[in-house]
């Protein structure tokens, strides 16, 4: 969906059958557009409705890729945070 303008008249194959994007801005952002779409109140029920599927697997795109981001980050912090010995009790107050 990445380039087109949701209206009224969006048909319903195209939002649907999209690949969701594997970039997470890309994924945010065409969800951000159909949320301003649907804010509009100029869509139809049946476009509605097609919209609010694609951002609902969007939005489960977003979150698997945040989720691995979050793992990923707890990897790496593991060992690395612990308080630095060579700090003395007044720098830590």
């Amino acid at each position: 969906m990445t380039g087109k303008k949701l209206t009224g008249n969006t048909p319903s194959a195209a939002l649907t059958s999209e690949a969701v994007p594997d970039n997470f801005e890309q994924a945010l952002t065409e969800l951000e557009q159909i949320v301003a779409a649907m804010e509009t109140g100029d869509m139809t029920l049946e476009a509605s409705l097609v919209a609010y599927s694609r951002a609902v697997m969007l939005t489960r795109a977003c979150q698997t890729q945040l989720q691995a981001a979050e793992q990923h980050v707890k990897v790496l912090e593991q060992d690395l945070l612990r308080p630095f010995e060579g700090l003395t009790s007044v720098e830590t107050s």
